[in-house]
């Protein structure tokens, strides 16, 4: 869902739509602990606006007596479901609850489910929040009417750590609460702007692994697996890479960012781990890097996940090969004396210069090297 209603809305993916008691405890989960009464503040501030807002429908139920379970009991069944059911007794006037949020996980379970249901707050005059009904079933639609869920993107973390960090800057110094806020307001902006460009990326890479997948499927129906593979490997080296190279350069020439600008927002959001938090010079964080892979690290932080899709996709742009380890261990020294990646130092070599890699020990080894003195000549 592409949606341009000004330059505060944030950008969002209907797959990563949290709703706002979720996205609470999406943030505690990482270590960001907030109350909704902050979530409030920030949206009548203009500094954090939920995603959407998503008006739920009643649903009229009846309840019925009949057959369920191996015994005769009163149950409550949909208005629309009763003629699947032996009807022994029926109760005339209905119930009403509140529908469900239907395939949260989906990309496209908003305009399957509650087409024309939502608006954006962003682009509406602020309003006080209303708790949704949470009861049970009821006679009256009345308490229903005008119920509604905010719902937020799960990357809208990243703003919350904006947003604390500045308000903490705010209570230090409280003379300078004015430059403050611009800085702020200008740095939200700019983050907005990047995570446009990041779901564009993420949206990129799915399509083409859809793509071959779908290829592979059709190969290995004619094909053993093995010629199968060999083929889709083919297929996207001389078809899909070009493609993917070509979308890479449209999508930073639409959305006006560079590659350079893409580095720095990686290693941001590298700097954002859990290991890089307190000191950055912690021997265990470290210790803790040199033995996880980059598989265990996307699974452990969604941030980590975002700093591997740029990677795959500067792949495309520059050509450039990186790790997430690197890019998050790049915060935590010693650095490599020539390609600057960080680097734990041997127990043995306490004065270690490089990160070990051949090509770097050969640059330290030329570079110590004493020229041979030149024998004299009578």
């Amino acid at each position: 869902m592409r949606i341009s209603t000004n330059n505060q809305q944030p950008p969002f993916r209907q797959s990563t739509l949290l709703t706002s008691s979720s996205f609470i405890s999406h943030c505690e989960k990482h270590n960001v602990c907030i109350r909704k009464e902050q979530l409030e503040r920030w949206h009548r501030e203009g500094l954090l606006f939920p995603a959407i807002r998503l008006f739920l429908r009643p649903v009229e139920l009846t309840r019925i007596y009949t057959d369920h379970q191996g015994s005769e009991q009163w149950v409550w069944v949909y208005s629309g479901d009763i003629g699947k059911f032996k009807v022994l007794k029926k109760e005339h006037k209905p119930y009403y609850e509140l529908e469900s949020l239907w395939g949260m996980n989906e990309n496209d379970w908003l305009d399957r489910w509650h087409r024309g249901q939502y608006d954006f707050p962003s682009a509406k005059k602020y309003f006080h929040w209303k708790e949704r009904y949470h009861g049970g079933y009821v006679r009256s639609k009345k308490p229903l009417s005008q119920s509604y869920e905010l719902l937020y993107d799960k990357r809208q973390l990243l703003t919350v750590k904006i947003i604390l960090q500045h308000e903490k800057d705010v209570r230090l110094f409280p003379k300078e609460e004015r430059y403050i806020r611009s800085c702020l307001e200008k740095i939200l902006s700019e983050l907005r702007a990047f995570l446009d460009l990041y779901i564009a990326v993420e949206e990129t890479e799915e399509e083409s692994i859809a793509r071959v997948r779908n290829r592979f499927e059709i190969l290995s129906k004619k094909e053993s697996k093995k010629e199968a593979r060999a083929d889709t490997k083919s297929f996207f080296k001389l078809t899909e890479q070009p493609r993917l190279e070509q979308k890479a350069r449209n999508l930073v020439k639409t959305k006006e960012f560079t590659a350079e600008q893409l580095r720095n927002w990686r290693h941001w959001l590298g700097h954002q781990s859990h290991l890089n938090e307190g000191s950055v010079f912690r021997e265990s964080s470290r210790v803790y890097l040199a033995h996880l892979s980059d598989a265990v690290l996307v699974q452990a932080e969604d941030t980590n996940e975002m700093v591997r899709v740029l990677n795959w996709f500067l792949y495309f742009l520059t050509g450039e090969v990186e790790t997430v380890q690197g890019i998050i261990g790049s915060w935590i020294g010693p650095h490599c004396r020539f390609c600057h990646r960080a680097f734990i130092r041997r127990p043995n070599k306490l004065k270690q210069e490089t990160c070990g890699r051949k090509e770097c020990s050969d640059k330290l080894r030329n570079l110590n090297r004493r020229p041979k003195r030149r024998k004299k000549t009578a």
